[in-house]
């Protein structure tokens, strides 16, 4: 079993974008991180666990990473690629009511996704 105590999203303000508005659809981009944080902290509210975001001062790498920390052990798993190239969402119209959606996802490339996972006791 996993207890989750909080969850960080690291981003940088650079990546956001004057030419995106706000977000309909799942998939679209944020014009601005402030809008991102706002939401971010709507969805917060409805979870048993501390959500935050931490403004990056450097350039962040493409790919996706979520590590996980606790007193015993530390591990991570990146998606190689994955979540830009292989996976998608079987309906990219998904209601963006801020609450706790599930949604189908699909591979649609027929070369493997590699996962690494990483240990680090």
């Amino acid at each position: 079993d996993i207890d989750i105590s909080s969850l960080s999203v690291l981003l940088n303000e650079r990546d956001f974008s004057p030419l995106n508005s706000y977000p309909v659809l799942i998939t679209d981009n944020y014009k601005e991180i402030e809008d991102y944080e706002y939401d971010l902290k709507v969805i917060g509210e409805k979870m048993s666990f501390d959500v935050a975001l931490e403004k990056a001062t450097h350039n962040l790498p493409h790919y996706r990473v979520f590590e996980f920390i606790s007193d015993d052990i530390k591990f991570n798993i990146r998606i190689d690629g994955g979540i830009a190239h292989g996976f998608g969402l079987v309906n990219r119209k998904i209601d963006l009511s801020m609450d706790n959606v599930i949604f189908d996802i699909t591979k649609y490339v027929h070369h493997d996704i590699i996962y690494n996972l990483r240990i680090v006791d």
